[in-house]
């Protein structure tokens, strides 16, 4: 029979550390909420490589004792719980008493402290759990803890971890659901010595909500109460029409600690419901007060799930809540009277295919562009004065009849139509649909999908050094983001300049957009330059397949969408850019673009 043997206590932290130090933001977050523990008012986070090399968390609380120091760095010792009782009524942040220990044996590891009522302060030093060195020292009141080199003694741990940008965006996101679940505390974040985040102390949810998320954000949100006996629910969520096209920004916080749960991201999504876009998530900030005996926060050693005594209540107060504010009066955008019809739109048709169409038009047409320079036609979507018809510009038309007079001897006969059999005429379906005719043949494009087909071609070869064409804004567009999207941003400027897009960082959480690829003239910058970063944001940089990932996405961005209006010269500069295309047939994602129906096929439907 096999010896047992109780294991080193160096080991048994290595093993702790593996449940509860999963990356460097894991550290970040349990040194924070002991920090959040300690009554601190202010909390200042530096960390250099994503803090894989170094992380130094320094408070202003109430810091710990030269007696009790020591005893801080072992195991199953917290200052939060004294009896088996109180694990019914869990009211802190950290109390199971390992993660010291554990950080401390994968880290070189420096803490020093100095409560209020003593002189001195008192400093431990540790190197991958033994001890090195204890002392006085001269610190401020609080508790200042720095963590080098993670992981160096746990090699198989450390491969593990991603890039640096990538961690960092984890350190991101762990900082605000603490910040938004401690309004009353300040939280500064400092990354390679320059501060990425600083939020001043709140004097409520809103204001916090507001000053992470950006104020551009925190005013297309609604906001909602309800409280029960049982339970206090509030919360922010974005209207709609400005849903996210990730879930990245969703933030559920229970009794002040933020977590993951199926059950809460499911009632959200369910109140949405039929007013959520497709393929759209909402933004997001949740605050759930239950009385601790309802909740089980020692679910999991990281502490990031819970589990509800009454998981029913909490999903139908959820939804119902978020319901019933989507619903309000001021909410839901207001039909255009009759008396107020647009050109072009008679006012006998009904209200929602008017606002169908003021949407569209608003939705294209908000932003303001010089004209395009290039050597090759951009489709491009204008506002007619009088009314909301769309067209090509007139170099599009030039561009068309020369290449009709040209490209037929050129193009490979499986691709571009021989010039005889050139699309006649060409109408659009559905406001979706191409349908071209020849002499002999029916040919139904989907205009979306062989637009993608060519951006994405075009997208393509901006990555093999031939940059997509760029149109200057005429006023530079500022885009605010929040830190966990522009800390990402950067590193993907050069592969955004490739396609077109002119970028820089401006002010602290700010982007500047100066120019985008002419291709996609007409549409708004701020929300294709969101979407295309978030995408980026997805996907690792070193991913194999990265620039076909990024081509398919810009060309599903920027491609004509279904409910875009063509005129015969835009359907007809479309067709011709998709059969000079490689392959032409089928869009990125494998959806076909082009359905060929022959005169003899169409005789032999109708029994001819």
């Amino acid at each position: 029979m096999t010896e047992i043997i109780r294991l080193p206590e160096n080991l048994v932290n290595k093993i702790a550390a593996g449940e509860v130090v999963e990356r460097p933001a894991s550290v970040v977050k349990e040194l924070v909420e002991n920090s959040l523990d300690a009554g601190a008012s202010q909390v200042r986070i530096e960390i250099e490589e994503g803090g894989i090399k170094k992380i130094k968390v320094t408070d202003d609380g109430q810091g710990i004792g030269s007696d009790f120091l020591p005893l801080a760095l072992t195991r199953h010792a917290t200052s939060k719980l004294t009896s088996a009782d109180q694990l019914d009524s869990i009211a802190s942040l950290g109390f199971r008493g390992e993660a010291l220990p554990s950080i401390a044996s994968v880290s070189m590891f420096e803490i020093v402290s100095k409560p209020r009522d003593q002189l001195a302060g008192y400093k431990l030093k540790i190197e991958g759990g033994r001890e090195i060195r204890r002392s006085e020292a001269g610190a401020p009141d609080g508790t200042t803890i720095e963590v080098r080199e993670l992981f160096f003694n746990t090699p198989a741990r450390r491969k593990f971890l991603k890039t640096q940008v990538t961690e960092t965006r984890h350190v991101i996101d762990v900082i605000n659901g603490l910040a938004l679940a401690f309004p009353e505390c300040g939280f500064e974040l400092a990354s390679e010595g320059r501060n990425i985040l600083a939020l001043n102390r709140s004097g409520s949810r809103a204001e916090r909500v507001r000053d992470l998320l950006g104020a551009n954000d925190f005013e297309r949100m609604i906001d909602y109460y309800e409280e029960t006996e049982e339970l206090t629910l509030a919360g922010f969520t974005i209207r709609p029409e400005f849903a996210r096209k990730n879930r990245a920004q969703l933030y559920f916080i229970i009794n002040n600690r933020r977590i993951s749960s199926p059950l809460l991201y499911s009632a959200l999504m369910k109140a949405y419901g039929e007013f959520l876009p497709h393929r759209r998530y909402p933004l997001a900030v949740i605050y759930l007060d239950l009385k601790p005996w309802l909740v089980d926060v020692n679910v999991s050693p990281t502490k990031s799930e819970v589990r509800f005594s009454d998981e029913r209540a909490v999903f139908h107060a959820l939804m119902s809540s978020v319901r019933k504010a989507l619903t309000r009066d001021d909410v839901i955008p207001q039909m255009i009277r009759s008396g107020d019809a647009e050109d072009g739109v008679e006012k006998s048709e009904p209200d929602s295919y008017r606002m169908k169409i003021r949407r569209a038009a608003e939705k294209f047409f908000s932003q303001k562009h010089e004209p395009v320079v290039s050597s090759q036609p951009e489709l491009r979507i204008e506002r007619r004065p009088g009314n909301y018809e769309v067209r090509a510009d007139q170099h599009l038309k030039n561009w068309r009849q020369k290449q009709v007079e040209r490209v037929s001897h050129e193009s490979p006969a499986d691709k571009l139509p021989e010039r005889k059999s050139f699309p006649h005429r060409m109408i659009q379906f559905a406001d979706l649909f191409i349908v071209a005719f020849t002499k002999d043949r029916l040919m139904v494009v989907d205009q979306h999908a062989a637009h993608e087909r060519v951006l994405y071609e075009r997208a393509l070869k901006s990555f093999d050094k031939q940059k997509m064409t760029s149109q200057k804004l005429l006023f530079p567009v500022n885009i605010e983001l929040e830190p966990y999207l522009l800390s990402g941003a950067e590193e993907y400027f050069e592969i955004l300049r490739d396609l077109g897009f002119e970028l820089e960082r401006f002010g602290p959480r700010s982007l500047a957009v100066y120019a985008v690829p002419a291709v996609v003239t007409g549409k708004n910058p701020e929300s294709l330059v969101k979407d295309l970063i978030g995408d980026l944001l997805e996907y690792e940089k070193e991913a194999p397949d990265r620039f076909k990932l990024t081509a398919q996405m810009f060309a599903c961005r920027a491609a004509i969408k279904a409910g875009d209006r063509l005129s015969e010269e835009m359907m007809s500069a479309l067709l011709e850019q998709l059969f000079k295309c490689e392959n032409p047939y089928i869009c990125p994602h494998g959806r076909p673009t082009v359905i060929r129906m022959s005169a003899e096929e169409l005789r032999e439907r109708f029994g001819r």
